[in-house]
């Protein structure tokens, strides 16, 4: 895998936009050239995510209750819609299996029996349904402030795991001689500094092409072995002529977050400060810059 700085095409502040040449017009017309695709928020970085859907479903998800509680209701599964189509919340690629359903219009589902959540989610009668998503960690954060004031001076548990990434956007670059596809992939690391018990949290993104993504899974499959196994990357080849149509480039960009969720989900794979951290990986997340300053850079990823 090559080793290089991501983050001169990764940011909007970076080589494509430095230097004296640089005209206001000319980064006006760099930016219309990128085409961006994918959601702008997720759960898993933003918390929540906010959904306008229609009156009457389906909506193409499965929902149950807390296991524990009973109340609320979170995502069991996707289904599909008549015809095979992705249902709305699918759609929007922010809202994964497992969040958790905690809001519809003014209603808290946080503190409802999942019967009552579920018989306002079918509710077609409502002349507007806007429906808010949240984390796993999102949710018990709202359910332990609803229970009462934690320890002072205690770390809050909920904030979920260290490193959380995924393949969020993607854009047509255009500003080179041969337009081409790139996608964003944004980190959230939080750092604790168990001297003082001190917690901080950094977000930054970086931007690849399909072949980066791809040199760094041989590098991955070559040094982890049988547990990349089961973990199947995106085909290289289609029937698709135009390749960079926004159909083509979403769908890759959805197959490409469904590997990196794969790979993200192996132990101890982002155990960047370990000895055993791919070396690869580190590279091209730009984890070493990430964890020497302690603040984010690469561009606007959070």
């Amino acid at each position: 895998l090559r080793s290089k700085n991501w983050r001169g095409r990764g940011t909007l502040a970076g080589s494509l936009f430095d230097g004296p040449d640089r005209s206001a017009a000319a980064r006006a017309l760099a930016l219309r050239r990128m085409s961006t695709l994918g959601p702008t928020r997720s759960t898993a970085h933003d918390g929540t995510v906010t959904i306008e859907v229609p009156s009457a479903g389906p909506y193409g998800m499965e929902l149950q209750g807390d296991p524990k509680s009973g109340m609320c209701a979170m995502i069991r599964q996707w289904e599909r819609l008549p015809g095979g189509k992705f249902g709305p919340i699918q759609k929007h690629g922010g809202v994964r299996v497992g969040d958790w359903l905690i809001r519809i219009n003014d209603f808290d589902c946080t503190t409802q029996r999942f019967s009552q959540v579920h018989a306002l989610l079918a509710d077609s009668n409502q002349l507007r349904k806007t429906l808010v998503f949240g984390s796993r960690a999102k949710y018990k954060e709202i359910c332990d402030s609803n229970s009462g004031p934690k320890v002072k001076g205690a770390l809050d548990s909920s904030g979920g795991p260290q490193f959380v990434s995924s393949v969020r956007m993607a854009r047509v670059n255009q500003y080179e001689q041969s337009p081409f596809a790139e996608y964003e992939v944004v980190c959230r690391l939080r750092l604790v500094t168990n001297k003082v018990q001190k917690e901080s949290t950094i977000k930054w993104c970086v931007w690849h092409r399909f072949s980066e993504f791809e040199e760094l899974d041989k590098a991955l499959r070559k040094q982890l072995g049988w547990q990349m196994g089961n973990i199947s990357f995106p085909p290289k080849n289609s029937l698709t002529f135009n390749k960079l149509s926004l159909d083509f480039i979403e769908t890759r960009r959805a197959h490409l977050d469904n590997y990196w969720q794969q790979v993200m989900s192996l132990d101890r794979i982002a155990e960047f400060h370990k000895h055993h951290s791919s070396e690869h990986l580190k590279v091209f997340l730009d984890i070493p810059n990430q964890m020497a300053n302690g603040s984010p850079r690469g561009g606007g990823g959070g």
